[in-house]
């Protein structure tokens, strides 16, 4: 998923002033390998390492391979595990993500201009609607910068246009026409009042806004859930948080 690098041969112009670890590259193995323990030998489990791969201009002149992989897994089955991403070629540092259930990225385009490419990543948890939150970083000064909050979307609307996670997630996303924002499409959770009207969880990724919501009725009854498309806040990169700005895992993401 998220090969979306650039165009071939513009890579003619890239330029390094930090160690070339290009030739690392042979010693990658394809995206979401398995290494199978022999089943005949009694006590010994299978493990497998998930991988994946993004090519990109993260910073101005440099096309970079990153790569993100999970810890082992036994028995070839998903499991809370840490996280990491790195580049081949050094052009950026290094995530570390911590433990979750799995980390999706994908190369998201250059959203706000300034000649590199965006990351789009999701860390994720177990629960189909509240345990998957995407977020766009960029790198800015040295280090991942967080340019938007994090948008929570549903496994069913994430996965809703693709059969895997390795054809990629652009659908939930699209650049827009108003400087400063981004299209992003997220999950609400749909209440019913005490009338019996349909109340939909606001979308103004203030952190207060939902407490407001619940205290602005007195009685609220779960409908279900929704998801629109609404346009999220682009920070300037040298405004960005640092990514990420703390420890995450499974239970703050």
């Amino acid at each position: 998923m998220g090969c979306g690098g650039p165009k071939a041969g513009e890579s003619q112009e890239d330029t390094l002033a930090v160690a070339d670890t290009a030739a690392l590259a042979d010693s990658i193995a394809p995206d979401t390998v398995g290494a199978m323990a022999d089943d005949s030998v009694p006590g010994v489990q299978a493990t497998y390492v998930w991988r994946d791969t993004v090519v990109g201009r993260f910073v101005k002149g440099i096309t970079d391979t990153l790569v993100l992989e999970s810890g082992e897994m036994e028995d070839g089955e998903w499991d809370w595990t840490p996280y990491t991403m790195r580049s081949l070629r050094g052009s950026v540092s290094p995530i570390e993500f911590g433990v979750y259930y799995g980390v999706f990225f994908e190369n998201a385009g250059d959203l706000d201009g300034d000649g590199t490419d965006e990351l789009w990543v999701c860390p994720h948890n177990m629960s189909p609607q509240f345990g998957y939150a995407y977020q766009f970083i960029t790198y800015w000064d040295g280090a991942w910068r967080a340019l938007t909050p994090r948008v929570r979307i549903s496994l069913d609307e994430l996965w809703s246009d693709t059969d895997s996670p390795t054809r990629g997630f652009s659908h939930v996303y699209r650049k827009s026409g108003r400087p400063g924002y981004v299209y992003g499409k997220t999950t609400c959770t749909l209440y019913l009042d005490s009338l019996d009207n349909l109340l939909r969880e606001p979308v103004n990724f203030d952190t207060d806004a939902l407490e407001r919501f619940h205290d602005s009725h007195s009685y609220l009854d779960f409908w279900g859930y929704e998801t629109v498309e609404v346009l999220v806040p682009l920070k300037p990169a040298k405004e960005g948080t640092i990514y990420p700005p703390f420890k995450q895992s499974q239970a703050s993401y």
